[in-house]
């Protein structure tokens, strides 16, 4: 994603939030404010009331602190209420930040929603004093920055007045159109209401359909529905059109060179045909036992005559059972066979290759989960489960009636493009497709965004 394209799609996503300042105030007064106990017209004039909306907004936090601190953090800014009230009546913003981020116990996060809170809804809302304000970072909108829209974020823990915490508050400017970034912090509302992370295994429960910043999310994991199969049916139209290249990489660079036979002669010739079986049987993520490996073409042996003529009638489903039912080839060796066999040679058949399995190896896996939000079976799964084929019809969807196996060209992308510990998204194919939050980050320097 270049510069331009993502602050489009930033800009959209802040007019987006901006948009729904009235529902969020009224959401602000009927929690923090009615928590507190105190009126958003009143409580900044009336200590009491302000000193409650403190206590309350001390514990906005993941663990809340202990009572002794939360007491202590009262008393701090009791003692300071004179000189806040008359800098919020004066709002200045700057020292303002000095006083609540000095105060210990408040860090960014609810120095700055506090902060947010007095000069959005209170008697001294101010939108020109609140261009200041820094957007809070709370677990769900640093999340949501990270992985809807690919930005970096800092540490939730970070000082406010580290140089890395200015930067980023700084950038956000760029996508508001003059408006206060702090309107940002709707995404912490986004994160609760609808992208919440719900179970300890880390999985999440999405409200996609409903969620505000939907159509301008790229988070894999909303990948349901219409959104899904446009985006799917890009990448199936971009890996298509890649496959005479594919053709080419495999004759002289890949399978058929290291087999030393034609792609145009070798299931007509016994001895091509066992040295093809021998090299895509090795194929797989580790090397199997000597003995599976030698027994391998020696059943392919065994049984040529008949495949060959199951070839020569195009008889996938027989063709998938016989490969499928020699011990040591699974799902992915045996579809990529006839992959091969009905894509490139010479009794190659795009009619028949409808019928053919995308071969799931770990990087198709991988960038199936990572950049579209896929849920493809295991590496490991038998090609008869229910699971395996539901997934593969699924594809079919996205194929505008052509053979789903052209997907496997998402292996060549995780091999070439996205291997795992770097990426060079630019000269992806996909690259304008992939949802992976991941894709925006400098090869090699984690935590880097590349914008």
């Amino acid at each position: 994603m270049n510069g331009n394209e993502r602050e489009k799609m930033m800009s959209g996503v802040f007019q987006t939030l901006y948009a729904r300042r009235e529902a969020m105030e009224q959401f602000m007064d009927g929690d923090i404010f009615k928590d507190a106990g105190c009126s958003k017209d009143e409580f900044i004039d009336d200590k009491e009331q302000f000193i409650s909306f403190i206590e309350v907004c001390s514990q906005l936090r993941s663990y809340p602190a202990r009572p002794e601190i939360i007491k202590r953090i009262g008393q701090d800014f009791s003692q300071q209420y004179p000189r806040i009230k008359n800098l919020i009546r004066d709002k200045n913003i700057g020292k303002l930040q000095e006083v609540f981020y000095d105060v210990k116990g408040i860090g960014q996060m609810i120095g700055s929603l506090m902060l947010e809170l007095i000069f959005l809804y209170s008697n001294y809302r101010d939108e020109e004093a609140a261009k200041e304000l820094y957007v809070p970072i709370c677990t769900h909108t640093k999340r949501i920055f990270e992985e809807s829209f690919g930005l970096q974020p800092p540490e939730i823990g970070v000082s406010p007045f580290a140089s890395g915490f200015t930067k980023f508050q700084k950038n956000l400017n760029d996508y508001t159109g003059g408006k206060p970034r702090v309107y940002f912090d709707y995404l912490w509302y986004i994160g609760k209401e609808y992208c919440g992370k719900t179970s300890e295994d880390g999985t999440f429960s999405r409200g996609c359909k409903d969620c505000w910043i939907e159509k301008h999310c790229c988070c894999p994991m909303k990948m349901n529905g219409q959104a899904s199969a446009e985006t799917m049916r890009g990448v199936f139209q971009t890996l298509y059109a890649k496959r005479e290249e594919m053709e080419q990489f495999m004759d002289r660079e890949d399978i058929f060179k290291r087999a030393g036979c034609s792609k145009d002669e070798f299931i007509d010739d016994k001895e091509q045909f066992i040295s093809f079986i021998k090299v895509c049987s090795k194929l797989g993520g580790g090397p199997a036992r000597p003995e599976i490996i030698n027994g391998i073409p020696q059943e392919f042996s065994q049984k040529y005559p008949r495949i060959k003529n199951l070839i020569r009638d195009k008889n996938i489903r027989e063709l998938q059972k016989v490969f499928y039912g020699v011990k040591g080839i699974g799902q992915m060796i045996g579809s990529l066979m006839l992959e091969l066999i009905f894509l490139y040679s010479n009794y190659r058949d795009e009619e028949a290759a409808k019928e053919l399995y995308v071969p799931i190896c770990t990087p198709t896996k991988r960038i199936f989960e990572e950049s579209f939000g896929l849920q493809p079976p295991g590496t490991e799964v038998s090609p008869f489960a229910p699971g395996f084929i539901e997934f593969q019809e699924t594809l079919n969807d996205y194929t505008g009636g052509k053979p789903r196996v052209y997907f496997d060209y998402l292996w060549r992308i995780g091999k070439k493009y996205c291997k795992k510990g770097y990426k060079l998204c630019k000269d992806c194919w996909i690259e304008k497709h992939c949802c992976c939050p991941m894709k925006w980050k400098r090869p090699g320097r984690a935590g880097v965004s590349e914008g």
